[in-house]
């Protein structure tokens, strides 16, 4: 993740204003109500839509202008830099359509007539600039890790259509590179996501591992954008959730992919047995306990199994894909097994993996912290203290890769959003903090009283 920025909303549903850097690790804490699902589904549809925000034929906004005489006094030079000025020219402009089209653009997410005062985006920053190559007889646009290459005829300069091409690749290359699919992916027929969109895997994921075969049947035939498709303007789910009942349906045989020993692990050490899934144009999930031959449906398993399985199955996937959203992970889950999964999402997160979440559980918030700690610590104490507890070098986490966020209402009933302080012993938690000195001063009046007595 090579880019660092804001979100900022504005009396967006609940919440009445909020600023989100977005990390590796992402996680937001509140009451219920207080608006958490709406800013990550904003977040996830920002990386899962942005896209469609530019419109097919340019606008010719003073936004969109500033951008293209940047880009045009500098085709075909040598060593083009997208500078600080520059990034934030590209950052306006893509405001600009933000700001324009939020009222379609949050309906659809949210299934729902939800607007916001405003929502946009501040704090662009990069580690390496994005240099701009120009390459004589090239067919295509290309990209590196910081750079874009686009194709150059000596005898003609790009006309307005193919500036406007470059312009966009430009601009969602700064603010989605390594985050979501490129600009402009690589076109699949058959599949019903674009390479590298963000997964969302939705609160409740029970429910939908117990009935998603009736749900999935019709969203079968929906197409992806926005703007034109009517079967998914009309569903009641958002589109996140239809997206996950989408990609569950089609995610296939289980591969290897990079991160299958993750998925091993939570069947391992919290299931004791195993996901299966079983073939037919709408596939059936079950589970396999250790030491049994035949598998088990959902409906007659722990609720620990169901809720595990979306991420077990999705780890396990060919999918191509580099942010991971949750809901709620710790849902239906033993203290203990929140401690691993935290443990998991972790080495996710060391392995390039964006893991956005929100959470109600202090339990998992304690573990992550426990292993924020284990990054402070001399070498040869943290290396005694791994091998005591059986941690590994990718259960360290790093404090700048994570950031957190609380959800407060406030006297209006409005949320407010607030980042969450870090000490040497990780984040303090507000939310969690007052509900556990309340259970301690009842606890120690219930045991005054009974002394008394």
């Amino acid at each position: 993740m090579n880019q660092r920025w804001t979100l900022n909303v504005r009396e967006f549903g609940p919440i009445a204003e909020g600023k989100i850097e977005i990390r590796p690790m992402l996680f937001f804490v509140g009451n219920n109500n207080t608006g958490k699902s709406y800013a990550m589904t904003l977040l996830w549809g920002l990386l899962a839509l942005g896209r469609e925000l530019f419109p097919d034929i340019p606008q010719r906004t003073q936004a969109y202008r500033k951008c293209e005489e940047w880009l045009t006094e500098r085709l075909g030079q040598e060593n083009v830099t997208v500078d600080d000025a520059a990034q934030e020219l590209f950052v306006e402009w893509f405001n600009s359509l933000l700001r324009s089209q939020r009222r379609t653009f949050l309906e659809f997410l949210l299934k729902h007539p939800v607007d916001a005062k405003d929502i946009w985006i501040s704090n662009y920053s990069r580690q390496r600039p994005i240099r701009i190559r120009w390459k004589l007889g090239a067919r295509r646009f290309s990209s590196g890790e910081d750079y874009v290459q686009f194709p150059l005829n000596p005898e003609s300069l790009p006309n307005e259509t193919e500036r406007y091409r470059m312009l966009k690749y430009v601009c969602w290359k700064l603010l989605m590179d390594g985050l979501s699919s490129p600009m402009y992916p690589t076109v699949n027929l058959t599949a019903v996501r674009s390479a590298r969109e963000p997964v969302y895997l939705p609160a409740a994921r029970t429910g939908f591992m117990l009935t998603y075969r009736t749900l999935v049947q019709s969203l079968v035939a929906s197409e992806f954008s926005f703007a034109t498709d009517d079967t998914l303007a009309k569903s009641q789910l958002p589109f996140p959730t239809m997206r996950f009942l989408q990609e569950l349906l089609g995610l296939g045989e289980p591969t290897t992919s990079r991160y299958g020993d993750i998925a091993d692990m939570l069947e391992r050490e919290a299931l004791s047995g195993q996901i299966q899934r079983h073939g037919g144009p709408i596939p059936a999930y079950e589970f396999l306990p250790t030491g049994l031959r035949h598998s088990m449906p959902f409906h007659v398993t722990s609720s620990l199994v169901s809720e595990l399985a979306p991420l077990i199955l999705f780890l396990r996937s060919a999918l191509d894909y580099h942010v991971l959203v949750i809901e709620e992970p710790e849902a239906h889950l033993h203290l203990d097994v929140q401690r691993l999964l935290v443990k998991a999402l972790v080495r996710l997160v060391n392995r390039g993996l964006c893991v956005w979440f929100t959470t109600h559980s202090d339990t998992l918030l304690e573990q992550m912290n426990h292993l924020l700690k284990m990054s402070s610590l001399p070498p040869d104490i943290r290396a005694n203290f791994q091998t005591q507890f059986h941690y590994a070098d990718e259960d360290v986490l790093s404090p700048d890769a994570v950031a957190g966020y609380q959800f407060t209402a406030g006297a209006s009933g409005k949320t407010v959003i607030a980042p969450l302080s870090q000490d040497s012993n990780g984040f303090i938690v507000p939310t969690f903090s007052r509900a556990l000195m309340d259970l301690l001063t009842e606890a120690t009046s219930l045991h005054e009283e009974g002394d008394i007595q």
